[in-house]
């Protein structure tokens, strides 16, 4: 009974302390680790970003800067006394190549800003030696792309125009009245919308449509993606503000995932917080329930210690009674034996004496009869010590059979932790 007890007892501690190893599993399989590392990625790629942003910032007023200083936005056109950084960039504008004219000498301080963007459109469109050698170099070749323009281009103060592979630029409607030009590159497309009154920008490709064609466009709008072929023309401001425009909807983007990754593990940390809390008060619990316990278990174990020395004391009480009985029983036999003897020189002295039969007299009974009767005696008195024996060691072993069954039985409904 009490062996089923414990294995019945070792069994609910067995399950008892697998349901605290699958809550400790389940409580410490952390669904953050991977919301960790997207995070970890996340905060580097906004770093590399917020890094790219700041640079093309920095590109965009480092531009801004350098036109404030090169360019003719400060002159009107029937100004004088143009600067030489106005002056070498109307000189490049006309498509001159090489080093402008000194704007110091006394004939350019004379001549107002349109008087010397005619001035050029002149150098570049005459084809006389001369002015060949002085616009483009006397080093010139047949490679040399020499101005086609008809006319001088007066809006010097427009923005200068870049190009991107791949994309295109169609803005909000047509520029000037013939918006679409067949034949050209890329450079003459470019020089097609800077002199177009409200060209904004255009798209050019050579090769996608059996001829170049370029299309000038007005207004403001978006990239587009294009043909491999396609370029799109803006102005080169507008380039740094596309990229900045670009980094600027990756960092948005970028912030709004980090964002909800937080969120997210906000609601997991508090979850996780509220079942660490609960494992913190079971643990509680059961230290409490173990301090109990160890209690009980001291003073199972101070019993335990009693019992077997009250068992010691019982067996060695049981031993030496055995031993007394062996040693009394040894006594008497030897008794009797001597008794036996003494008793039979007796019969034969009185035999020897008389050989008449025996004549009781005086009440006296023969020796014989008085060996019987103690016989009988000290058999009683063994009999009674041997049973007192047996009953002494019944009686030990019954209460420290009892005493034992108590102290495991009470072993046996301990440790029940949650």
């Amino acid at each position: 009974m009490n062996k089923n007890n414990s294995q019945n007892n070792q069994g609910k501690q067995d399950n008892n302390n697998k349901q605290v190893k699958n809550k400790e599993n389940i409580n410490y399989e952390i669904p953050t680790n991977q919301n960790a590392m997207d995070l970890e990625n996340l905060n580097l790629e906004y770093k590399t970003q917020l890094n790219a942003y700041r640079q093309a910032v920095s590109n965009y007023v480092s531009f801004l800067q350098k036109q404030s200083t090169q360019g003719c936005s400060e002159f009107s056109p029937d100004s004088k006394g143009i600067s030489q950084a106005c002056y070498d960039k109307i000189w490049k504008h006309s498509g001159c190549t090489t080093t402008p004219p000194n704007a110091s000498e006394k004939w350019a301080k004379n001549q107002t800003l349109n008087g010397l963007i005619y001035d050029s459109f002149l150098w570049a469109t005459m084809t006389d030696t001369e002015h060949r050698d002085g616009c483009y170099g006397k080093n010139r070749n047949s490679n040399t792309k020499y101005s086609t323009s008809t006319s001088a281009d007066y809006n010097i103060n427009k923005p200068t125009f870049t190009s991107l592979t791949g994309q295109t630029f169609w803005g909000t409607g047509q520029a000037g009245s013939q918006s679409v030009y067949t034949g050209g590159d890329l450079e003459q497309c470019k020089a097609l919308c800077a002199k177009t009154s409200g060209c904004s920008g255009a798209t050019f490709n050579p090769t996608g449509h059996k001829q170049p064609m370029c299309w000038l466009r007005t207004g403001d709008g978006e990239l587009a993606k294009g043909l491999n072929t396609d370029y799109a023309i803006v102005p080169e401001a507008k380039q740094y503000l596309i990229v900045i425009e670009s980094i600027n909807k990756k960092l948005l983007d970028t912030n709004s995932k980090i964002q909800k990754i937080n969120k997210k593990g906000e609601i997991e940390y508090n979850n996780l917080k509220q079942q660490n809390e609960n494992i913190d008060n079971n643990l509680l619990q059961n230290y409490l329930h173990l301090n109990i316990e160890r209690k009980k278990i001291k003073s199972l174990l101070d019993q335990y210690d009693t019992l077997h020395e009250s068992e010691t004391q019982g067996t060695i009480e049981i031993y030496q009674k055995y031993y007394t009985f062996i040693l009394l029983l040894i006594i008497v036999i030897g008794i009797i034996i001597l008794f036996y003897k003494f008793s039979g020189m007796f019969t034969s002295a009185q035999s020897n004496t008389s050989s008449s039969s025996y004549i009781q007299q005086g009440g006296e009974l023969p020796p014989s009869t008085y060996m019987v009767v103690l016989i009988i005696i000290i058999a009683i008195i063994l009999v009674n010590y041997f049973t007192d024996i047996k009953n002494t060691a019944s009686s030990v072993g019954n209460g420290i059979s009892n005493g034992f069954s108590s102290v495991f039985g009470s072993f046996g409904n301990l440790f029940y932790i949650d």
